[in-house]
């Protein structure tokens, strides 16, 4: 998905951490920080659930998983895997593509440095794919609560290579609940954070929406697609994942949907026609890919279409 460029927000902001290159190599004394969990917030909990998943996939044998991930099941902790026991089917084939199109972005020809990472999560893109040497900021975008939990972990598990791999930015910051000056257009909120971060939307960038769309209302979702297509430079691209507006309206009874919102997660939004959704904000081409789509050959170690 290319969108096209536009204007940015400049105004001031304020709670961004910048996570890179730490002098020291790795804590291999420290003791892991106490687990703390995501104090009932439901959407926040899904995090370590799919973190649980991507443990399962990381702990099976060598040549046989689509992934490393060393991190996660420590960031998934006790509350991940009482999430489903970690059982999420789509999580493996969903990991490696997000994996696979941000090093396509970065390595490809449209100078991508950038990579936006709207809801993060437990993810450790940032801190583990090979992303080239000295060329790469990875910006983290997610609710405080998220990042109370990740970064002591990190902080005590990464080694100096894995600090070098990009330089990884952390933003802070509730989608739905901004200030109250911004309380009409929260994606302005977002915005005005990660400018002042460091991100240039006059340079080309990658953004990852994985695993949020269908947690949002559909103001909330057209709100952020509009904002991206504003922020980012010819060759540019966004990928994400969504659901189709049918199965939400034919399986919101069904035991999958009533389960995520007896456990405060619901699903909220659905769309069964992304390309018409995205054109109209600058979105010059759309690639439409079903799960059907996506099998993981583990022989090849790699996604088939």
């Amino acid at each position: 998905v290319i969108p096209t460029p536009s204007s940015c927000p400049t105004s001031k902001a304020s709670r961004v951490h910048i996570r890179h290159r730490r002098p020291h190599s790795h804590a291999t004394n420290a003791s892991m920080p106490a687990e703390q969990t995501c104090g009932g917030d439901g959407v926040a909990a899904t995090a370590r659930w799919i973190a649980a998943a991507r443990a399962l996939e990381h702990e099976r044998r060598d040549g046989d998983r689509m992934f490393n991930d060393r991190f996660a099941r420590t960031l998934a902790g006790e509350e991940g895997f009482q999430f489903r026991g970690g059982s999420a089917p789509i999580a493996v084939s969903r990991t490696r593509f997000f994996d696979d199109a941000a090093l396509a972005a970065v390595e490809g020809g449209e100078g991508v440095t950038q990579v936006v990472s709207m809801a993060v999560g437990m993810c450790t893109r940032a801190v583990r794919l090979s992303f080239p040497p000295e060329r790469v900021t990875c910006f983290e975008l997610d609710k405080p609560v998220i990042f109370d939990i990740k970064e002591p972990i990190l902080d005590t598990m990464l080694t100096l290579r894995e600090r070098a791999l990009c330089r990884r930015v952390v933003v802070p910051v509730d989608f739905e609940r901004p200030p109250p000056h911004h309380a009409r257009d929260p994606s302005g909120h977002w915005a005005e954070l990660l400018v002042n971060a460091g991100f240039d939307p006059a340079l080309p960038s990658m953004w990852m929406l994985e695993g949020l769309t269908y947690y949002l209302p559909p103001e909330a979702n057209q709100q952020i697609f509009a904002r991206v297509a504003s922020l980012t430079a010819p060759g540019s691209s966004i990928v994400f994942d969504m659901v189709n507006a049918n199965f939400i309206n034919q399986q919101r009874d069904g035991w999958h949907l009533q389960d995520l919102s007896a456990r405060g997660a619901p699903w909220k939004w659905g769309h069964n026609d992304p390309t018409a959704l995205l054109r109209p904000m600058g979105f010059d081409h759309v690639d439409v890919l079903d799960l059907n789509d996506l099998q993981v050959d583990r022989g090849r170690q790699q996604l088939v279409r």
